[in-house]
């Protein structure tokens, strides 16, 4: 899926892939994925998902310190797999789109420091 009116299904399928794979079954295969646009693409989208599900749905005074020390991991190992898989495939704005909702609202990132991404 690639291509004028194609990145956004491209998005949605990866998402949802990420979403639904658990830790046993994605995250052994993809530490031996080779360094590749697509490889880093579902690294990155699996571990804000996985990111998410540590931390939870609660508000910030119910999640627990080591949820949220856990959470930043994930996001940061995240925000690195999806920075690769932006500079191996340039035309690909999917890397972008992840990194400028889920990464950088989870890391809090000030919005002149998520643009320099970019």
């Amino acid at each position: 899926f690639r291509g004028e009116n194609k990145w956004e299904l491209r998005a949605s399928y990866v998402r949802l892939a990420a979403k639904h794979w658990s830790q046993k079954t994605l995250w052994p295969p993809l530490q031996n994925c080779p360094n590749t646009a697509v490889g880093n693409l579902f690294k990155g989208t699996y571990l804000i998902h996985r990111s998410w599900d540590v931390r939870g749905s609660g508000t910030a005074d119910t999640v627990s310190s080591d949820a949220v020390s856990q959470f930043h991991l994930g996001l940061d190992a995240a925000r690195h797999a999806l920075l690769q898989a932006s500079e191996q495939d340039l035309e690909d704005p999917t890397p972008f789109a992840l990194l400028a909702g889920s990464v950088s609202m989870g890391l809090q990132v000030p919005k002149e420091q998520a643009i320099a991404w970019f």
